[in-house]
Order: C-alpha cells, then structure tokens, then sequence
C-alpha cells in the first residue's frame, strides 16, 4: 500500500509542470559558444514554474567580459516576479575543447557540455537539489532558448522558461 500511494504521490507531482521544452531543432549550427553569445550585454525574460505554487514572470540581465586570464565572467542581475532582484556570476574556463565552469550558487563543480547549438550545464545547489539547463542558439546568433529544471531527490520541482536576447549587437 505504501508504494502505491508514493507512485501515486510522484504522478501527481510530475504532472504539475509543463511539457517537453520549446527549444527549437538541435543543429549542428551555429555553435553555442557562451563566451560569445554572452559578451557584451544580453536581456532574458521568461516564466518560472514552480511546482503547487504557479508560474511567476523570470528577468535576467546579464553583462559578460572576458578577463586577462582568458576567462569569460558572466555577472546576471535575476528578479522573480516582485522579489528584489539577486545577483549571481558564471566563471568559464576553455577546457580543451569543452569548458570547466563555476556559479557562486553552487555547491560543487558545474558540469558544461556544448553540442552544436546546444549548451548543457548541470550542478547542485545542495544535497538533494540538482539544476540542468538547456541553452538553444537560434540561427543567426542573437536569440537562446533556455530552459531550466530543478530537482529535488530527483523530482522536478520548478521550471524556467526563458527567451535571452543580445541586447549590443
């Protein structure tokens, strides 16, 4: 009985988010490259779904420089609806022919993985809460598609979805 009625739980649960994402095709081009794409200033606007709570408006401003060490600093200004805004900022390092990252919110490395237009990024924000997002270059270079998941034990609990615009170019 115990198992049925946390399947049931978990159903319910699952079922409370949107649908698969609206990130457009997978292409081979153009290449997602943050250091790019994020250089200079971008504008992101967007809905947060949080599970048995409702969506709220998401804006982003964010201002990326690459630095003389040939890192690339992405500093993003979020507010969540009304709530004050917060800051929070990206370091990207070249890894090869990949990227090693890290956020000020988390805890532990972040794991990135380009393919073609896409950019993956995984990390934890604590134990048991888990962030992967996924970026989709539009063709031309100046639109990302974006959208976020947070897990909890696995769960997903809230949703980002979100349009960037480059706002210099």
């Amino acid at each position: 009985m115990l198992r049925l009625t946390s399947l049931a739980l978990v159903l319910t649960l699952c079922g409370c988010l949107a649908g698969p994402p609206r990130l457009g095709e997978p292409a081979d081009t153009p290449v997602f490259r943050p250091e790019v794409f994020f250089d200079g200033a971008t504008h992101g606007t967007g809905t947060l779904t949080i599970r048995m709570r409702g969506t709220r408006p998401v804006s982003v401003e964010s201002q990326g420089e690459m630095l003389p060490d040939r890192t690339f600093r992405l500093v993003q200004t979020i507010r969540l609806g009304d709530d004050d805004p917060y800051d929070r900022t990206w370091i990207f390092r070249r890894d090869g022919s990949g990227y090693a990252a890290t956020l000020t919110e988390a805890e532990g490395p972040v794991e990135v993985e380009i393919d073609g237009n896409s950019l993956h990024i995984y990390y934890r924000t604590g134990r048991m809460t888990s962030i992967e997002q996924t970026l989709r270059l539009q063709p031309g270079g100046q639109v990302a598609l974006n959208q976020l998941t947070a897990r909890m034990m696995g769960i997903p609990v809230a949703q980002i979805e979100e349009e960037i615009y480059r706002v210099d170019r």
